[in-house]
């Protein structure tokens, strides 16, 4: 992929691209591994987390399971 170019600075974009990938309801962080490998093809210089933090409690109050994914 090409330089992405910032129209305010006219200047390619030279930073690293950070992936955040959170499962869903009943999910765990296994089920976001393929769109992760699929993106790290095009990108291989980017950065991954799949996310753990709500595992055990997909069911929990939305507000708590942000807190805990932050």
């Amino acid at each position: 992929m090409g330089d992405v170019i910032n129209p305010r600075l006219a200047q390619p974009y030279t930073g690293v691209h950070l992936f955040v990938f959170v499962h869903g309801f009943q999910g765990n962080s296994f089920d976001m591994k393929c769109f992760k490998n699929i993106i790290a093809t095009a990108l291989p210089e980017a950065q991954f987390l799949c996310a753990q933090a709500n595992e055990m409690d997909t069911e929990g109050d939305i507000f708590n399971m942000g807190y805990k994914l932050s």
